[in-house]
């Protein structure tokens, strides 16, 4: 007789598959009638397909090792139930009305056989229903957590905005106010100048106004202009978070074209060569993806050796069907392998030397990267020592 070792494909409910090993059952010769249970034990209208089990009153006991259940009614053994089950579970019986319970004997081992395979088969169907419904849960909460995080990004984001803007108002007056302070200071001074003082009262006015409060004032002035700096910083992050992305498809060629003419003068001015190869296109927003070659561009710049000549190479390639792949290599300082996992981080400044001095905000790499997330893509970046560094960047085609 044919025996499937695995109902699911064919039969994918218990029903489905009791129907089919019922109907192998009824073939057995001496099985006068066929019929399957899924409780344990069967009771009155229990079992499916052969009609009635009235098994109410029947006395089942095991008989010796792996003997089926027999059900005794009226006297008799030619009812036969045979369990199948796994080690997990008892998920009920085959129930058997034979001719001569004693000859039918010889067709156990076939029963058995069918009775382990349903019994796997609805063990494998129970634990992919478990594994599914685990899958389903744990989806959901993932989606129910992202939904949370995207909230209180953007809550960050607008509470980031208006404070930066609170902020910049008391800032001006503090920035106006010492400038006033420095008039006043320049007036006193020449006006104490021509007033008929004692030596001794000159010489200690003279000391506070020339040194003491000028003193006072720069500080003052250097840090409001530190604070204006990093409020004008935080209020570009914000702006990113709150930039509507238009993405169409790009000529990356012509736009990196219209971005580095732009850097025509500073080229020129530090003898660097900026060489750009025919590029692929991409689905992105112009003016978001062109500040992100351009920071990438001016950081090659800023971060040059002065002792060789800065090379500038931008090239692209299609990583496959569906990503466009570019990179911006330059032949400047290396990033050390310690700062490569946080040139990525708000206000992270590179250890590595600055060939104009100057110290950056610190947000440019993190403003890029927020913009190429939000453009579906990916940036990161590779560095050698002394072989200067190598930025890739991923867009959708």
């Amino acid at each position: 007789m044919v025996f499937a070792v695995n109902l699911l494909p064919i039969y994918p409910s218990r029903e489905k598959a009791g129907e089919f090993l019922v109907a192998l059952l009824k073939d057995v010769p001496g099985c006068l009638r066929a019929g399957i249970c899924f409780r344990s034990p069967p009771g009155p209208a229990d079992v499916a397909y052969g009609g009635q089990c009235r098994a109410c009153a029947m006395r089942r006991e095991r008989l010796g090792g792996d003997e089926p259940y027999p059900c005794a009614l009226n006297g008799t053994r030619n009812i036969l139930a045979y369990p199948f089950e796994t080690a997990a579970r008892l998920y009920g019986y085959f129930v058997l009305t034979v001719e001569d319970a004693a000859e039918f004997g010889q067709y156990v081992p076939f029963i058995k056989n069918l009775a382990n395979n349903l019994a796997l088969t609805l063990e494998n169907r129970r634990q992919q229903q478990e594994q599914r419904a685990a899958a389903e849960i744990l989806e959901q909460r993932v989606k129910e957590r992202t939904a949370e995080l995207e909230e209180k990004k953007n809550e960050m984001e607008k509470f980031l905005y208006v404070a930066t803007h609170d902020l910049r108002t008391p800032l001006v007056n503090i920035q106006g106010y010492s400038g006033m302070l420095g008039k006043y200071l320049k007036e006193l001074q020449s006006a104490l100048a021509q007033a008929a003082l004692s030596e001794e009262l000159k010489k200690k006015t003279v000391e506070l106004m020339a040194e003491s409060m000028p003193e006072a004032l720069g500080y003052i002035t250097g840090g409001t202009l530190k604070m204006n700096q990093l409020i004008n910083a935080l209020l570009k992050v914000a702006r990113v978070g709150r930039l509507i992305m238009c993405p169409k498809p790009l000529d990356m060629t012509a736009v990196i074209k219209s971005v580095t003419d732009t850097f025509a003068f500073e080229l020129e001015r530090t003898g660097a060569a900026l060489t750009v190869e025919q590029l692929p296109s991409c689905t992105a927003d112009a003016v978001a993806i062109s500040q992100v070659f351009a920071n990438l561009i001016s950081n090659a710049v800023k971060y040059r050796d002065p002792d060789r000549e800065l090379q500038i190479t931008v090239t692209g390639r299609l990583k496959d069907p569906a990503t466009a792949l570019y990179t911006v290599a330059n032949n400047g300082f290396s990033i050390p392998a310690t700062d490569l996992p946080k040139i990525w981080d708000l206000f992270y400044s590179s250890s590595s030397q600055n060939a104009t001095g100057e110290k950056g905000e610190g947000i440019g790499l993190t403003v890029a990267k927020r913009i190429i997330s939000l453009s579906g893509g990916n940036i990161y970046a590779e560095s050698k020592e002394g072989a200067g560094a190598v930025f890739f960047i991923e867009l959708p085609v």
